[in-house]
């Protein structure tokens, strides 16, 4: 039992190990898939399902630490009500705690036709997996806070799903 909880360990470090990692000056560009998001307000429960879009980018100022820039559409629909689509935009850090596994807290804003700019704060952890030396799939789950007044009591969290590539 112990030589097979040991060989598992030792696979696990060389995949990790034997994976692509980012340097200093690295660009990434990748597109997401948002959804599986579902959104909490004091006013009722678990109120809305939200669908996104997003292309981001990002420059490495360390081999760890890297400050990253989205763009994206949403549709968010609020129980039987139509669905309202924003225009969505948002900067964070990201560290890579270990190679390809990395945490990111950030600001990001949404800006339907509707309705005023809404802000929140979120946290995302997520993970890079290298396809070959370049192409990287990334999923990820995320958890955002609304801060501005009329969101300021709302809170979702959902998974997101996107391809990258290393420059």
């Amino acid at each position: 039992m112990k030589s097979k909880i040991f060989v598992l360990v030792a696979a696990l470090t060389m995949a990790v190990s034997a994976s692509a990692q980012f340097s200093k000056g690295d660009v990434i560009l990748s597109g997401q898939l948002s959804g599986l998001n579902f959104e909490r307000s004091s006013f009722d429960e678990w109120s809305s399902v939200e669908f996104g879009l997003q292309a981001s980018g990002g420059y490495f100022i360390t081999d760890k630490f890297a400050v990253v820039g989205a763009l994206g559409f949403a549709s968010e629909k609020v129980d039987d009500a139509d669905a309202t689509s924003a225009f969505v935009f948002g900067i964070a850090p990201r560290y890579y705690v270990i190679p390809n596994l990395y945490g990111e807290v950030g600001y990001q804003a949404l800006k339907a036709t509707d309705v005023d700019l809404r802000n929140y704060i979120g946290v995302e952890v997520g993970y890079d997996y290298f396809i070959n030396d370049k192409v990287f799939f990334e999923p990820a789950v995320y958890f955002r806070k609304g801060i501005t007044k009329d969101v300021d009591e709302t809170s979702n969290f959902g998974l997101s799903i996107g391809i990258g590539v290393k420059f």
